[in-house]
């Protein structure tokens, strides 16, 4: 039988449901992931395809990466153990960025003249500014087409493609001001700058955990931060891919 990639597609609670027997997932099932990343890397590369198009394949085969990798993701102590580092390192940078926009915003506040409204949005964007994608020393099967594959896949991840991370980023926070705030003159209102709002979501509960979709005898003492929900639920990133993130930083953005 010859087969064709099409399929339709019905979305719910970010999860794809395919029709005709799954004949699109099985096929990718019958490749070694290698290919399906290559698969990832053309499209991505696809001059032809609008941009809707491409975000809507992009995020389909992303997904289904990240679900097939999280199947074969080894929960070793080790991994298991850089999952939670990296959890502190994005809990330290999303805190960075909430507590920099708070004290932007407030000195902006003080500079203008009284009764005058100079601002309606402040935001702060935490984005991935690299990846370990270097192999070790001891990888003695790493070649150039291994690292061409890394390197690109991490670029669609990050890429205004990626619909989801395109819009959120690693995390987002902001100030904002309401038609009816500028009609009565008030300062603008913050939105999840307080600590447990930012790393779980207005919640200041240190036993917050934000594993869905996890492994739960390996993910529940993890006390995993929404930015990792975010990146692995939505942005479509696997447990490595977020294990090999090595830089982060932030960006501040006022409107008028």
């Amino acid at each position: 039988m010859k087969f064709v990639n099409k399929y339709f597609l019905h979305r719910s609670n970010c999860r794809i449901i395919r029709l005709r027997d799954n004949l699109y997932e099985k096929y990718l099932d019958s490749l070694p992931m290698e290919k399906v990343e290559k698969i990832i890397i053309s499209t991505y590369e696809n001059e032809r395809l609008t941009e809707e198009r491409k975000e809507e394949k992009i995020d389909d085969l992303l997904y289904y990466r990240c679900r097939r990798l999280t199947r074969e993701f080894e929960w070793s102590a080790e991994n298991i153990k850089a999952l939670e580092e990296t959890n502190e390192m994005l809990m330290e940078e999303c805190l960075a960025a909430a507590s920099h926009l708070k004290e932007h915003v407030e000195e902006l506040e003080l500079k203008k003249p009284k009764g005058e409204i100079m601002y309606t949005d402040y935001e702060a964007k935490v984005e991935i500014l690299s990846f370990k994608s270097e192999p070790s020393d001891e990888d003695d099967d790493y070649d150039e087409d291994d690292y061409y594959r890394y390197t690109h896949i991490e670029d669609v991840l990050i890429s205004s493609v990626n619909k989801y991370y395109k819009m959120y980023g690693v995390h987002d926070f902001s100030y904002f001001l309401s038609q009816e705030d500028r009609m009565s003159g008030k300062a603008p209102r913050h939105t999840g700058l307080e600590r447990g709002e930012v790393l779980w979501l207005n919640s200041d509960l240190e036993t917050d955990n934000w594993n869905e979709h996890l492994p739960e005898e390996y993910t529940s003492g993890m006390h995993l931060c929404y930015a990792f929900h975010n990146l692995f639920d939505h942005c479509r990133f696997s447990p490595q891919d977020i294990i090999n993130i090595r830089d982060m930083h932030h960006i501040l953005t006022i409107r008028t």
